[in-house]
């Protein structure tokens, strides 16, 4: 039979990261190339292409629309953020969702990312490629059930507020500014008076309904 590992080799680790379905990439900024140094035998992602790393990550689908806003934030920062290493290395953390391996749909992962600079430019990206679906899908159901009115199916207004906060923090200064569109339903008191609220609550839905 197999031998009983007496330490923690490669072939241990390994197998203990195969319970998590973890990649892990290098990618070289300055060729935009890389190369997979290790990806578990049931990877759930799309691998990317060898060659042209940045073009493609940005104008295919292999992330999600909502998410690519993500993509674009550490790009940017990387190459013009703040408070960057001149020669050394930078970590940061990202969830977002990638196209799945038979491309069928989009699992939610968390990146952590390591930067490394060069006379304060990023020449290589080590990253590391972790499976979290089942635990985000659950974590947003719980989420949704405290923050979505049920009425609508929209977020109430605390939880509007907050995320208008967290996209703002998020956005660079040299990105394109964002809009904000404020809807007012004009009248509805008049509705709520002359029908009452369960009607007036039909008309809120069908508005939602018409907005979403």
């Amino acid at each position: 039979g197999t031998p009983i590992p007496e330490e923690l080799t490669d072939d241990v680790f390994h197998s203990l990261e195969g319970f998590d379905n973890v990649c892990y990439f290098r990618w070289d900024l300055q060729t935009d190339s890389q190369f997979t140094a290790w990806i578990p035998h049931d990877n759930p992602f799309f691998t990317p292409p060898i060659h042209h790393i940045f073009d493609f990550l940005y104008n295919s689908e292999v992330i999600y629309h909502k998410d690519l806003f993500l993509f674009e934030n550490f790009w940017h920062h990387i190459h013009a953020g703040q408070n960057l290493p001149q020669n050394g290395k930078e970590r940061k953390s990202i969830e977002m969702r990638i196209l799945s391996a038979d491309q069928t749909k989009y699992l939610w992962t968390k990146i952590n990312i390591l930067t490394c600079f060069s006379d304060g430019v990023p020449t290589i990206v080590y990253a590391s490629v972790r499976n979290i679906h089942e635990q985000k899908e659950h974590q947003l159901n719980l989420l949704r059930e405290a923050e979505v009115d049920k009425l609508t199916g929209f977020l109430n207004k605390q939880a509007t507020e907050r995320h208008i906060q967290k996209y703002l923090q998020l956005l660079q200064p040299n990105q394109t500014a964002p809009i904000f569109f404020v809807i007012d339903a004009d009248g509805f008191k008049t509705v709520n008076d002359t029908f009452g609220h369960l009607f007036g609550d039909g008309v809120l839905a069908d508005m939602a309904l018409g907005i979403e």
